[in-house]
């Protein structure tokens, strides 16, 4: 109105993407207070399309470009903006909202998302990772910001849909990326002492790394959004978001609707959820994501009758039971002894990066108070095509270092069927989920681990991308 602003002309910075990604929390007042003021300011953010002369939702809902070629890259800003536009659908019911979302969550799942579950090769903008997880960049990759938003609009289609894709991009970015950021061994980055001086910061260890390295490369190399503050105490935007993404996974594993209940996760750990005016315990033991042999027993305060559907992971391809859409689904009647048994294969499954010739990803710079636009185009060189990337089950493994073959070492291990011979092994006292060995084609005993726990004292190159002969 007269004397206002546009949401769109608030900011300078990504095409105010960053002041429209608060259409989440003003669809959230409004559920919380019925207040028609924040329905309307939320329905007014929808109608100016999310950005500056863009609007991302009609470009999600026409479904032909990826969101890195939406004209406004910044990650996490953009990705919030869609759940903003999933909490407005589950108010409107307006079909169309829901189409978007979910095609902007394939779309990324398609063209940024790499193989430790998070994406951003230049820092932490979406730039087609899928494709260029073996291009060399000089500044940090992958920020944990962008790690936890995807898990939350992951858990958030996942609950929204119940396709198995957005439970599976999930658990890849809890066990990889996502655990990778935890700071177990209270490492201190020396970002803000080496730019401000150590006399003038008072160091102190953040909860969480802030990048995640694919290349051969280190932790704990910068804070993201990291800020001096007035007692020359410091934090970053990653330390503060970080810690919703245990809680997120936690959440996401047992949920209860009209058809019966889903189990989507595995750690070891009983569940207990409401049912039908039953507390049903749903108790799993395992040793996952180490061996995919699990048991799940079923006990509730009442007898109860309904449907246990299990999720099955992406990388799984033999089981015993019918399986539909994803899942395998169980009766349960709690007046009897209820004990389900899942055994899982876990192969070691290699990966090569994708083949291309030339690409165009839209970048953007803000220095100064202004942005910047430009339209980067790269060329794959012959080098991003010799690496190789092995998983088993949902863990990504990683080279480290100090276990005897440096990470920018050429690996040359013997690929039959798109998968390698290995075998876990004792860990020796390196703290890790699990451990394994490899004999390249050389003779030579190589050792990987889990990527979370590779590199945990900053100091130590690691690699999840190996070069290969």
């Amino acid at each position: 109105g007269e004397g206002q602003k546009r949401i769109v002309d608030t900011s300078s910075t990504w095409r105010a993407l960053n002041s429209c990604s608060i259409l989440e929390p003003m669809v959230r007042l409004y559920n919380l207070t019925e207040d028609k003021k924040y329905f309307d300011f939320a329905a007014y953010i929808v109608d100016e399309g999310g950005a500056k002369d863009v609007n991302v939702f009609e470009m999600a809902y026409e479904n032909k470009l990826y969101p890195y070629q939406y004209g406004v890259n910044k990650a996490y800003e953009l990705m919030s903006c869609f759940e903003g536009l999933a909490e407005f659908y589950k108010v409107t019911g307006i079909e169309k909202y829901k189409t978007a979302v979910v095609n902007f969550a394939k779309a990324l799942l398609a063209s940024d998302f790499t193989v430790i579950g998070t994406a951003g090769i230049t820092h932490e903008l979406l730039d087609h990772s899928s494709a260029r997880q073996t291009t060399k960049y000089d500044g940090v990759s992958q920020e944990t910001c962008v790690t936890v938003t995807l898990m939350k609009l992951f858990s958030l289609l996942y609950r929204l849909t119940g396709e198995v894709c957005f439970a599976d991009a999930l658990e890849k970015s809890y066990y990889n990326a996502y655990l990778g950021a935890v700071n177990t061994e209270d490492k201190i980055c020396p970002y803000l002492s080496n730019k401000y001086g150590a006399d003038v910061v008072k160091d102190s260890p953040m909860p969480f790394d802030s990048y995640s390295p694919l290349l051969s490369g280190k932790r704990g190399e910068k804070i993201g959004g990291s800020q001096l503050l007035e007692d020359n105490s410091y934090y970053g935007c990653c330390a503060c978001i970080a810690g919703a993404g245990v809680g997120i996974y936690a959440r996401t594993a047992l949920l209860v609707d009209d058809k019966g209940i889903t189990l989507s996760a595995f750690e070891c750990g009983a569940h207990k959820i409401a049912y039908k005016g039953a507390d049903v315990i749903v108790d799993v033991r395992s040793n996952y994501p180490v061996c995919g042999k699990i048991d799940i027993e079923i006990t509730a305060n009442a007898d109860v009758k309904f449907d246990l559907r299990v999720r099955i992971p992406a990388f799984a391809k033999n089981y015993s039971d019918k399986a539909t859409d994803g899942y395998m689904t169980y009766a349960v009647d709690t007046s009897a002894e209820s004990v389900i048994s899942l055994d899982f294969d876990m192969p070691v499954i290699a990966t090569a990066p994708m083949i291309w010739e030339e690409d165009a990803y839209y970048h953007a710079t803000y220095m100064n108070g202004t942005s910047t636009f430009e339209t980067i185009v790269v060329k794959q060189t012959e080098e991003e095509r010799n690496y190789l990337s092995l998983s088993r089950g949902p863990i990504t493994l990683a080279v480290d270092s100090r276990l005897g073959k440096s990470a920018d070492a050429v690996f040359d291990f013997d690929v039959e069927d798109g998968k390698v011979d290995a075998k876990l092994v004792d860990s020796d006292g390196y703290r890790c989920i699990e451990m394994l060995e490899i004999t390249e084609k050389s003779g030579e005993k190589t050792r990987l681990v889990d990527y979370a726990s590779a590199g945990r004292d900053w100091e130590t190159l690691i690699a999840a991308w190996m070069k290969t002969k």
